[in-house]
């Protein structure tokens, strides 16, 4: 009967000493201001405050999990979730990079290393008739996937591409296909290498096959993007060299079918 107390003294010893242990690892691990995600360090922005990416990152590792335990913690951080909030918040990042390393009693350095999206072109909502079109609407910087990040102001003879779009855009979205944006850019150069007297206010992207360039004379150039940029660009440095010599009465050129070449003037009074 002793021996059988004893056995029952030693279980309810052991059991107590074996549930202080998991209370003090569980501290440790969950509570310790060792393991505390501490100091937020951020890099890689230039436009973005890094008070404003450190404040999305504090709410999202304050919340709880199951109402009480704080995420704010080396084992319970989400980091996808903390990028996905980054990324969400703010619009100009296009990656978000994290890394954890414990720095001893003064908690855990989170570093935060965002990559910002980079103006590729000037994308406006054209209010107008695409045959007339004189005006735009609300304007966006896109990066080189044409994703509108951020407003743009309406600019003329800009060192940057500028496109209208025939279509609603919005902050956040695509406002350009990335092959169509290409091939802009691919045209502006010929054009500015074949012509550089030219000097063209934007181009209208109509389709994932055609864009329209105008010009600051108010006539158009229809382009077909899907065939030979620099050729259709040497196609039109000739005719305005040898028969369109005077472009005041001119209202488009077309160039979409290779070498037959359609152009419009407006009659004479």
């Amino acid at each position: 009967m002793v021996k059988r107390k004893s056995i029952k003294l030693k279980i309810a010893v052991f059991g107590t000493l074996f549930f202080c242990l998991l209370v003090g690892v569980g501290y440790l691990l969950i509570l310790s201001p060792i393991f505390k995600i501490g100091d937020i360090v951020i890099s890689g922005n230039q436009e973005i405050k890094t008070e404003q990416i450190q404040d999305i990152a504090r709410r999202e590792i304050n919340k709880k999990i199951f109402g009480f335990l704080p995420k704010n913690n080396l084992f319970l951080i989400d980091m996808d979730a903390l990028r996905r909030a980054i990324l969400r918040g703010l619009g100009q990042i296009s990656g978000v990079t994290l890394n954890n390393q414990p720095t001893g009693l003064q908690g855990v350095k989170l570093t935060i290393v965002v990559e910002e999206r980079q103006p590729q072109a000037i994308v406006c909502r054209l209010q107008s008739n695409i045959s007339t079109p004189t005006v735009l609407g609300d304007c966006f910087y896109v990066d080189k996937l044409g994703i509108a990040f951020k407003s743009a102001p309406q600019t003329k003879g800009s060192l940057i591409l500028q496109l209208a779009a025939p279509y609603d855009l919005s902050l956040g979205a695509e406002a350009i296909k990335p092959p169509v944006l290409q091939a802009a850019e691919q045209l502006k150069k010929a054009i500015t290498e074949a012509v550089p007297d030219l000097a063209i206010d934007y181009f209208i992207i109509i389709s994932s096959q055609e864009i329209y360039a105008k010009t600051q004379d108010g006539w158009l150039i229809y382009f077909d993007i899907n065939t030979d940029l620099v050729h259709q660009a040497q196609i039109l440095k000739e005719l305005l060299k040898q028969k369109l010599t005077n472009t005041k009465n001119l209202e488009y050129i077309d160039l979409r079918l290779g070498e037959k070449v359609f152009y419009k003037e407006t009659p004479k009074n």
